[in-house]
């Protein structure tokens, strides 16, 4: 099974929705330690309200249920790390991915720009 190391430049933009989480700030805090140079950081949460910074990373606060602010996340992206929920929102989740979902296929197939998803 291929990983993010066989595949990806350093280089490379990574980006890690969530990121304001112990997870998510955690696998920033990763691909920081092992030289990846392009890692984009996004949670809803005010940046003051996050688990960890890791210097060097771009730390955005968005809302990515906006479809703008989900196309501009990954806007120039090669890996993709979806570990953002809104809990309260759970409900409306399930009818959201697959629009949310298909915003990130459309953007993927318009531009070409996205290798993968995870």
């Amino acid at each position: 099974m291929l990983t993010a190391k066989d595949v990806l430049n350093k280089d490379d933009l990574i980006v890690i929705t969530g990121a304001g989480g112990f997870i998510g700030g955690s696998l920033a805090r990763y691909y920081h330690h092992q030289r990846y140079t392009r890692i984009r950081a996004i949670d809803k949460k005010p940046l003051p309200d996050w688990y960890q910074h890791v210097p060097g990373v771009e730390c955005l606060s968005m809302d990515l249920s906006e479809k703008q602010n989900a196309i501009r996340a990954v806007e120039g992206a090669v890996e993709v790390y979806n570990l953002a929920a809104d809990w309260a929102g759970w409900a409306s989740l399930r009818d959201f991915a697959s629009s949310v979902c298909g915003a990130y296929d459309q953007y993927t197939y318009d531009r070409g720009s996205l290798s993968r998803w995870s």
